[in-house]
């Protein structure tokens, strides 16, 4: 039998996400962001109640001060981005197809009762699409929205 196509944001998220405290020293931030190969980390208080992200946009400064002056004084809640648009884990795939073509964003957070329980990035995203695909899904985007409903 052949495997369903996605419907929710939950089926596709990554789940074990990397969260930075709101203190963490901006060096530190910068190379979770590297090391994990995020193009942003969610910024949470210690129970995982979403603050903000900090993001690559963010780190660019940053990074930028760091090698043609000195690091910028502040920790991650001073350089973070707090108007965040957040996704839930029972959300369709067809919202995250809109906020993702609506914005820069190249991930979002995904939360649930305040709290982070994943991350969907772009690149996640595009390969549960391409996935349904050729699985024999849809071949429209009319035909894709439709079947998300």
């Amino acid at each position: 039998m052949a495997k369903k196509n996605p419907e929710r944001i939950h089926e596709i998220m990554e789940r074990k996400v990397e969260s930075l405290t709101p203190e963490a020293e901006l060096h530190d931030a910068v190379r979770v962001l590297l090391k994990r190969g995020y193009s942003g980390a969610p910024v949470t208080k210690s129970d995982g109640t979403l603050l903000g992200m900090f993001s690559e946009h963010d780190s660019i400064k940053v990074l930028a001060d760091a090698v043609y002056d000195d690091w910028p004084p502040g920790a991650v809640a001073d350089h973070m981005t707090t108007e965040i648009d957040a996704l839930d884990p029972d959300d369709s795939l067809s919202v995250a197809v809109k906020r993702f073509s609506e914005s820069r964003h190249r991930s979002l957070p995904v939360v649930s009762g305040g709290k982070v329980v994943g991350l969907l990035g772009r690149g996640m995203l595009m390969r549960a699409l391409d996935r349904m695909l050729d699985r024999g899904g849809p071949k429209t985007t009319y035909d894709l929205m439709a079947s998300m409903r």
